[in-house]
């Protein structure tokens, strides 16, 4: 979020929204990544951090810096 818009509760409204939709529908569990310094932002809404996890991500382009993630992986 650009900084002039940070800290008008813009993003605590939509996180709670998205969490008051998403109960409202029956889920009971969410999972987020979050970008560094925004972590507070998601302990004031509920979320707790998952000890013992890893964020992993998959691309289905290959990265700019060449990197070509699920080369080494059998197809199913």
């Amino acid at each position: 979020m650009r900084k002039e818009f940070r800290r008008r509760g813009v993003a605590s409204g939509l996180v709670s929204r998205l969490v008051e939709q998403v109960s409202a529908e029956g889920v009971d569990w969410i999972g987020l990544v979050s970008v560094p310094g925004a972590e507070d932002l998601y302990r004031k809404c509920g979320f707790a951090p998952l000890k013992g996890y890893t964020a992993m991500r998959w691309l289905k382009r290959p990265r700019p810096d060449g990197v070509n993630h699920g080369s080494d992986c059998a197809s199913s």
